[in-house]
């Protein structure tokens, strides 16, 4: 017991120390550590003897390893939702009409709004498009073209 006690103060103490552009608290890098020390305690409770060590150090790794793919799988989601709006709003979107996301989880949100439609040189349907994304307090604006390819998807051109 004693063990998990001082694995959660050191866990609380680093997330300080792992913040992402907003502030807020790296998921993969905390999953990673969170996943690193509970493998090293559940291999310490495990390991016996002289084995103890490679059952900590063993347990250490792997707990590691998946608790960086947690929380870079979480991270991915904010990305998810905004690919997915940018899809809507190019493929069914009026000009000037926004297409919205937002992660009620990491309060990462945005919008993607068309704003020209035109035929490029190649025979291409394209859009020119706005975007925001807000994450903490940070806006961050930019834009772009995306142009339809023959198999139907859309390629950001610009």
């Amino acid at each position: 017991m004693k063990r998990i006690i001082i694995g959660l103060c050191v866990v609380s103490a680093l997330s300080g120390c792992y913040t992402n552009e907003a502030g807020q608290t790296s998921k993969t890098t905390m999953g990673t550590i969170g996943g690193g020390i509970a493998g090293a305690l559940i291999g310490s409770a495990i390991g016996k003897g002289t084995g103890n060590k490679v059952a900590i150090a063993t347990g250490a790794v792997l707990g590691g390893l998946a608790g960086n793919a947690l929380g870079r799988s979480l991270d991915q989601r904010d990305l998810e939702l905004q690919q997915n709006a940018q899809l809507k709003a190019l493929e069914y979107n009026k000009s000037g009409a926004p297409a919205s996301w937002n992660n009620p989880d990491s309060h990462a949100s945005g919008e993607v709004v068309p704003v020209k439609t035109f035929v490029n040189d190649y025979g291409q349907n394209c859009r020119e498009y706005t975007q925001k994304i807000k994450i903490g307090n940070k806006v961050e604006e930019g834009f772009g073209t995306a142009c339809r390819r023959a198999d139907g998807s859309w390629e950001i051109v610009k």
